[in-house]
């Protein structure tokens, strides 16, 4: 099984971006102590000026290096308020809006 796990990196969600990281890494936990054929993936993206920047760590059967990239990531770039992806969505092909999903 192939997990990908896209987060939002903006600053718009500062606030609440550790409970987002500790929250994934609760999910992760029991996928480490598995040993089933499962792979883990992170995407990033925020906005820098006017585009978005994704940064892709590719799917990895390593539970530890998953959880690497994950530490390793930080909330910058876009706005304080949130309202950048939304101002740019008529210029995009799609727009990502800042959620955040508790399973």
């Amino acid at each position: 099984m192939d997990i990908a796990i896209c987060l939002d990196c903006t600053s718009s969600i500062a606030s609440s971006f550790c409970q987002v990281r500790d929250r994934i890494s609760s999910i992760i936990e029991p996928i480490k102590q598995d040993k089933n054929d499962i792979r883990l993936a992170l995407i990033e993206f925020r906005s820098r000026d006017d585009s978005w920047v994704t940064i892709i760590h590719p799917f990895t059967h390593s539970a530890s290096t998953f959880q690497n990239w994950l530490n390793n990531t930080q909330a910058e770039g876009g706005s304080q308020d949130g309202t950048r992806a939304i101002s740019k969505k008529e210029t995009n092909t799609f727009c990502l809006y800042p959620f955040m999903a508790i399973f």
